[in-house]
């Protein structure tokens, strides 16, 4: 249970990094916020 626990406070900690990080190149480079809106690198 522990081991769960750890994972999903890890994957919580990323996407906010990584909401953070988007939301931080969306100001800096218009392009990177074109691509991320059409989807392109939500692979990624």
């Amino acid at each position: 249970m522990m081991n769960k626990a750890r994972e999903k406070g890890v994957a919580a900690e990323k996407i906010l990094f990584f909401s953070r990080s988007a939301a931080f190149f969306r100001r800096k480079n218009p392009l990177f916020s074109e691509l991320v809106g059409s989807g392109a690198l939500s692979g990624r």
